[in-house]
């Protein structure tokens, strides 16, 4: 009896720990599911916030504005400290504010607010190819402010983080922006366009043909990209009617009867 008893109670405490097992199983899927749910809702609200403000970012050149969208989105990053996107954006604000800075001094102060805010967004994501290039323009830009003193550092800066990126996303638009970007301009091109014009025609396949699910995608690159191709354009053409020119002098002219003559016999 006592044998019989002891078999029970614990067959009866095996099935009570396996009953709170799967309970708590159960409570932790409905926890995720919860979080995942709640998770889903922020992400859809800052979005929403975001792409108001990208849209309106994007029509602005001027410092002044560019410094008020960059307080903007300085403020959704502290709203919404998971997303990396509003402090990428902070970065490109004030990247885009170094290049029309005044003097050195007013650049190099903006281009440091760009870098604060790009190693914030890398905290959040570090292996993110479009981090990976904004840090790569923002070198550029430093680069292109005093290029004598500073060329030695960052170039090879500037290299190492389109290659990262390319590593992760060979499709990405903007590595072949900065590329043909760093050819076209570039004073130590021997051999002009006819090296750069081939990675900005790149550059066109790749901002036309490249999709990603981010809304928040930037666009940054293309319009300069469609600049540089007309300019590429243009020398193609004026080679091409060079060329035909060519060709119609290099023809003997044929001496042409003139139908109104008479016959000489």
């Amino acid at each position: 009896m006592n044998k019989f008893l002891t078999i029970l109670l614990l067959c009866l405490g095996i099935s009570l720990a396996t009953f709170a097992q799967d309970k708590k199983v159960e409570t932790s899927e409905e926890v995720a599911k919860e979080l995942a749910e709640k998770k889903a809702e922020i992400r859809k609200e800052f979005v929403k916030t975001m792409k108001s403000k990208i849209d309106a970012m994007n029509k602005v050149k001027n410092s002044v504005a560019l410094l008020r969208f960059a307080q903007d989105f300085e403020a959704i990053a502290k709203k919404y400290p998971e997303q990396w996107e509003a402090e990428y954006y902070t970065a490109y604000c004030f990247n885009l504010m170094a290049y029309g800075g005044r003097d050195s001094i007013q650049r190099d102060a903006a281009i440091e607010h760009a870098q604060m805010a790009i190693d914030r967004a890398k905290k959040i994501s570090a292996k993110n190819p479009e981090l990976m290039l904004l840090q790569a323009y923002i070198y550029q830009m430093t680069l292109d402010i005093n290029p004598t003193t500073r060329q030695k550092r960052y170039d090879p800066l500037v290299r190492d983080f389109i290659r990262k990126a390319k590593e992760l996303d060979e499709t990405n638009p903007r590595i072949y922006f900065l590329q043909a970007q760093r050819s076209f301009f570039s004073p130590d091109n021997k051999n002009g366009l006819d090296d750069s014009c081939p990675i900005v025609q790149q550059a066109i396949i790749r901002y036309a043909t490249y999709e990603s699910d981010n809304e928040l995608t930037p666009i940054w690159g293309e319009a300069e990209t469609d600049y540089m191709g007309t300019v590429c354009q243009e020398v193609e053409d004026a080679k091409n009617n060079k060329t035909e020119k060519k060709k119609k002098a290099a023809k003997p002219n044929k001496k042409k009867k003139n139908p109104y003559k008479k016959a000489v016999k």
